[in-house]
């Protein structure tokens, strides 16, 4: 009867080994970690947006990198935190309950749900992002969103 609780206690310290992680591994193995981990983000990245004259922007609660200043329609962008690129729409989405009717010289408008409105900036050449910051500084608009076309390009042939 005693001999499968001995039997069990011998494999378990026969199975533990005299190696002791030092703080320095450790440390070595974690910075490792992080430069394999920045490589992979840069690597998911270069595809997608040239760092040459990337520049970091918070648009929509995120952190992106944009390819180039100003933005415009068709710029791409980049979220680190999700791995995705995607192409500035060109346009915002608002919501607002007491009404828009102060941007229509600014915008067109189109109301897309209750209390939800696509604005398109009238002027083809704006920079979006100092569009972006007034809309956002808009009391009377309770959330502001750069529309950001997440799809994929459809430059490969499909089969």
């Amino acid at each position: 009867m005693r001999l499968i609780p001995l039997c069990a206690a011998l494999l378990l310290t026969a199975g533990c080994t005299a190696d002791k992680a030092t703080p320095d591994q450790n440390v070595q193995a974690k910075v490792t970690k992080v430069a394999e981990a920045e490589v992979e983000t840069n690597a998911i990245g270069m595809d997608k947006v040239s760092t040459s004259n990337a520049t970091s922007l918070q648009l929509n609660g995120a952190k992106f990198i944009a390819e180039t200043t100003p933005l415009a329609k068709g710029t791409r962008v980049f979220n680190p935190e999700m791995s995705q690129g995607g192409i500035l729409k060109g346009s915002f989405v608002v919501q607002s309950e007491s009404g828009i009717d102060s941007l229509h010289t600014l915008y067109s408008i189109e109301q897309i749900a209750a209390e939800t409105y696509r604005l398109i900036p009238t002027d083809e050449d704006v920079d979006l992002l100092v569009m972006y910051k007034s809309l956002q500084q808009d009391v009377s608009l309770r959330t502001v969103e750069i529309e950001i076309d997440y799809s994929r390009s459809l430059a490969t042939d499909e089969y």
